[in-house]
């Protein structure tokens, strides 16, 4: 919406603020070639929804409120529609939602994994959306303990048998 105190927070045909570069010196320098946006509206209003839900788990209706207010920004391509809101009646749910629409609005990005490291750490309600990986690699099905390095990407052999500085038994 217009006028918002969120970075970032635009409203449907306005112009979102692209990444301020910092040179030597200290000098901030906007280039308008750099269309990078630090972060969306849409962002910011589920982390609102995090904090809402980290600190005030009894808050469900104003946390859901934020993540459906993030969820309805956007159009379905098919109906032309804002997207429909989720319900939840339980902390659960909310996490649920939660976790799933930020796994929708920041899908592709390195932050996703910092959420997920996060929640695990926390071990938060609710579940992860996650594929059904498991048929596809024992990587998935082996049971582990939590590790940063357990939840990186994994190198695929290609790569690896394309090293030589990779050493043979780290070959899946």
């Amino acid at each position: 919406n217009a006028g918002s105190r969120l970075t970032g927070y635009v409203g449907a045909g306005q112009a979102v603020p692209w990444l301020r570069l910092m040179e030597p010196g200290g000098v901030t320098h906007y280039n308008p070639g750099t269309k990078m946006a630090l972060a969306r509206g849409t962002e910011m209003r589920l982390l609102q929804a995090e904090a809402i839900l980290m600190t005030q788990p009894s808050n469900i209706t104003g946390a859901l409120a934020l993540i459906n207010q993030a969820r309805t920004f956007y159009t379905s391509l098919t109906t032309k529609q804002p997207l429909v809101p989720y319900q939840a009646t339980t902390l659960a749910d909310t996490w649920t939602a939660l976790k799933t629409e930020r796994h929708i609005d920041g899908f592709g990005q390195a932050k996703r994994l910092f959420d997920i490291m996060r929640w695990t750490r926390d071990k938060t309600p609710g579940q992860h959306p996650w594929p059904n990986w498991e048929p596809l690699s024992a990587i998935f099905t082996s049971e582990k303990p939590f590790s940063v390095e357990g939840i990186c990407m994994v190198v695929p052999n290609t790569e690896r048998l394309a090293n030589p500085n990779i050493p043979d038994d780290q070959v899946l």
